[in-house]
């Protein structure tokens, strides 16, 4: 085997409270072990990106990884050198924390995404953007960094046909490619059930973004039903059903920003609704995709809480609040996803949902056949970094 290899891993994260940007970066490690493993490669793993207080790293990397805070302190800082770190990457794979690579949480988060690109593309390292959602870019000013941005990667993923479409007209001529989210690879333990054994479970990803009203408090992402009154309407019908046993199911688990703390969310619901099943804070992504592969059927608002679902069997319902729901689920030919900001009203989505809970066995049928487009994508993006290796590590 060779002397081993540093992979720049930028917006990954194995300690990160959103367990989707966990489930994103251990799918994307699972599948460079695999390849190394295939190519005769030992991989070293260098992180950049947030650090929370979870840790998921998998035993067998453990002596070869290592991670970096990527924050505006770091970056001012005399003593840290971002592009002396990336420098000793061979390859930098950036995939974005998924859908961070927009100005729709702000221009800050926007500005710490653009210029971990540039410095990387100042390092001479190759920069390859992983699948994850492109825009939208409501500025002018971001727009045109990023189109800048993405004509100097090797490559660019997008997860999904209409991220896609919009880097092609956003940068014609970039090095552009379509694969699907990384997420949908992530292993877990499929032997988990709920109990009572043979009862309804229902599973409800409650986002505390949306129910907060995003981060300015005024419905920052133009939802057309008050989501917080929504939830209350939901839980008060489901639980008025003796049928069903209904969960609740974190999936961002951040004490620091009350804002986005799924679980505290719960928490309160519970007391409000005491019959519902609070899920427990989940120490891994893997953890929370096994709960949720118990269930009979999920509601989620936040992406990856569906994609967890979806990919381990359960019928879905997505509550989207962007674009990135509706096209990554409907390349996939599953199209349940319900737009926040155009639905009729509280009370038609309750009927929406109770409905698609009746009618989850039809539903299921699709998530079966969809997942086998789902790896055709991915493979393709497999494909691309077998090669990306074979060039630039062996």
């Amino acid at each position: 085997m060779s002397d081993t290899i540093s992979i720049g891993l930028l917006w990954h994260s194995l300690s990160s409270n959103n367990l989707g940007v966990g489930a994103l970066s251990l799918s994307q490690i699972m599948l460079l072990e695999r390849l190394s493993k295939e190519l005769n490669l030992s991989l070293h793993y260098r992180l950049y990106g947030t650090r929370g207080t979870l840790d998921y790293t998998p035993a067998e990397i453990t002596d070869r990884i290592c991670s970096m805070h990527f924050s505006p302190k770091n970056l001012c800082s005399p003593s840290v050198s971002f592009i002396r770190e990336f420098r000793r990457c061979r390859l930098i794979l950036d995939i974005g924390e998924g859908d961070s690579f927009s100005d729709i949480y702000g221009n800050l988060r926007f500005a710490k995404l653009a210029v971990s690109k540039l410095i990387a593309l100042c390092s001479g390292t190759p920069l390859v953007l992983a699948p994850q959602t492109i825009g939208p870019f409501a500025g002018a000013a971001s727009r045109k960094a990023s189109a800048a941005l993405i004509k100097r990667c090797v490559r660019t993923f997008a997860r999904d046909s209409e991220s896609l479409k919009y880097a092609q007209d956003l940068c014609p001529g970039a090095n552009l490619s379509l694969a699907s989210d990384l997420a949908f690879a992530l292993p877990f333990d499929k032997n988990f059930q709920h109990e009572p054994e043979g009862a309804v479970h229902v599973g409800i990803n409650v986002s505390a973004l949306l129910f907060h009203g995003g981060y300015n408090s005024s419905n920052q992402f133009a939802l057309a039903i008050d989501y917080r009154a929504f939830i209350s309407k939901l839980l008060a019908k489901l639980c008025g059903n003796p049928s069903l046993f209904v969960h609740l199911i974190p999936h961002v688990l951040d004490t620091s920003q009350h804002v986005e703390d799924d679980y505290q969310i719960n928490a309160e619901l519970h007391r409000e609704f005491p019959n519902v099943i609070p899920a427990p804070k989940f120490r891994s992504p893997s953890e929370a995709k096994a709960y949720i592969a118990g269930l009979d059927f999920f509601v989620g608002s936040r992406m990856h809480s569906t994609i967890a679902a979806y990919s381990s069997g359960v019928p879905v319902l997505p509550i989207a609040y962007s674009r990135k729901f509706s096209s990554l689920f409907g390349d996939i030919g599953y199209h349940h996803t319900v737009d926040a900001a155009s639905v009729e009203s509280d009370d038609k989505l309750v009927e929406t949902i109770l409905q698609s809970i009746e009618n989850r066995h039809l539903m299921k049928a699709e998530v079966d056949y969809g997942m086998g487009l789902v790896h055709e994508r991915i493979e393709s993006y497999e494909n691309f970094l077998r090669q990306a290796l074979q060039q630039y590590c062996e």
